[in-house]
This record gives structure tokens, C-alpha cells and sequence, in this order.
């Protein structure tokens, strides 16, 4: 295993080791009604979202083991096995996914969409705009992304975390991004749209189970 992806795996099992951190303090404090020490509505719901970056998260660690595993001379068959899973299931689960990620595009893609939203956050706008496509600033895109984070923070409240998300998924002539978002009042969904040559072209924040 090289360096990069070591450091790509280390930053996973990091996020994992928080989300599940939250998950497990949410189930053990269990429900309890406002004013008596319990998590309030918003965050009862914001560890919902966690659990589900978690889970993804898992995905992404399992992917990586399943890579792991066949560095160390293990078959399809055993992978399969260990997963409760026929081999040729497994080598299309992992195989095919680590081609398609052999060059590290979707992973990359997926690290710029996480670092877009930390810098909207501190209102680095060039930072934010450095890799723009031209029909977002032939749309003025950057004022409306400053008006639509300001609305945004104002009713969800500061941003908390940005969390782990899955990488870059093909649509068509796109690569799209999904970034769990913890707000103060409650999880959001940011969403970053690559062309073929990494430029951004969409940049949206959406309700958890938009579409």
C-alpha cells in the first residue's frame, strides 16, 4: 500500500472512528424529552445523518479491506465468503469499483468537493472559484453561492462538520459529488457537478434526501 493511499485510508478510518463515535453516544443516551438533559430534535436528526455518512463510510472501508485482501494473495472466493457472498458478486461489488477508481479521479473529485464546502465556510470565494467552469461564471454562480450560504446558515444555523462522502459517481458527461453536511439545526446535503475534466459546473445545497 503507497503513501496516498495510506493517507486516503487513514483520513477514512478517521471520519469512521468520529461518525460511529456520535451514533453510538445518540443510542446509548437514547430518546429524551427537551428540558431533561437529552439531545434536542435537531440533534437526534443530525445523528441520523452520521449514521448514514457511517454507513457509507463502511462502504468505503469495506471496498478498501476487499482491496487489502487481494494484495494479500486472497481470491474472489474468500472475499465473497467472508461477505456472505457468491465470488463473482464480490469481484463485481470491488473489482470492477477499484478499476474505475484505479486512477483516483473519483476519490480526488470527492476530497475537492469536501474542501469546496470547508472553504465556502470561511469565505474563501477564489479558493472556491479556482476551478470553475466558464458557464458558472458566465452565471454570475459566485454571488448567488454567497446568498444562498448565508440563507442557508441562517436557518440551519453555522456549519459543524463536513463528513466523509462516497466518490465521484458518473452521470452522463458529469462526475457528481454528495456531501453530508451537519448544520446546527439539522443535516444538509451539499452537491458538487465535475465535467469530464474536473471543472466544477454545478454547486447546490440540498435537503438530506433530495434526489
Amino acid at each position: 500500500m503507497g503513501p496516498a493511499n495510506s493517507s486516503q485510508e487513514d483520513q477514512l478510518a478517521q471520519e469512521l472512528e468520529s461518525a460511529v463515535a456520535v451514533v453510538v453516544g445518540q443510542l446509548r443516551s437514547g430518546p429524551q424529552p427537551r428540558g431533561h438533559g437529552g439531545l434536542h430534535t435537531a440533534d437526534a436528526l443530525q445523528s441520523i445523518a452520521v449514521a448514514r455518512a457511517a454507513a457509507e463510510a463502511i462502504e468505503q472501508a469495506t471496498t478498501a479491506l476487499a482491496g487489502q485482501a487481494r494484495a494479500a494473495g486472497c481470491t474472489w472466493a474468500e472475499i465473497g465468503a467472508a461477505l456472505s457472498i457468491s465470488r463473482q458478486a464480490a469481484h463485481q461489488r470491488f473489482g470492477e469499483r477499484q478499476r474505475d477508481e484505479a486512477d483516483g479521479t473519483a476519490t480526488a473529485l470527492a476530497r475537492r468537493a469536501r474542501q469546496i464546502f470547508a472553504q465556502v465556510n470561511e469565505g474563501e470565494w477564489d479558493s472556491v472559484s479556482a476551478d470553475w467552469h466558464q458557464v458558472m461564471h458566465d452565471a454570475n454562480a459566485l454571488e448567488r453561492v454567497r446568498e444562498a450560504w448565508s440563507s442557508v446558515t441562517a436557518t440551519a444555523g453555522p456549519l459543524q462538520k463536513v463528513w466523509n462522502c462516497r466518490p465521484a459517481r458518473s452521470d452522463g458527461p458529469y462526475r457528481t459529488v454528495d456531501v453530508p453536511l451537519s448544520f446546527k439545526h439539522g443535516p444538509m446535503k451539499g452537491r458538487v457537478v465535475f465535467t469530464e475534466d474536473a471543472k466544477v459546473a454545478g454547486l447546490f445545497v440540498l435537503l438530506p434526501d433530495a434526489p
